[in-house]
């Protein structure tokens, strides 16, 4: 667990000088832009379209037939 725990501060000292030394991030962040297949089924699920509705996990797994 100490072993981790030195670990762990090692890395963030370490993304910590990253951003100084790069003036930033030290990555370059990004979105990605859903496609319009994603698009619809968000819309779909927003309207309760095709959606699966289980009381337990068991009931779900049934209907989904896993």
């Amino acid at each position: 667990m100490i072993v981790l725990t030195h670990a762990a501060i090692y890395t963030k000292r370490i993304f910590l000088n990253q951003c100084i030394n790069s003036g930033g991030l030290p990555f370059k962040p990004h979105i990605k832009i859903p496609n319009e297949k994603t698009i619809k089924t968000f819309e779909d699920t927003d309207k309760q379209i095709g959606l699966t509705i289980s009381n337990n996990i068991k009931e779900m797994f049934n209907k989904l037939g896993i």
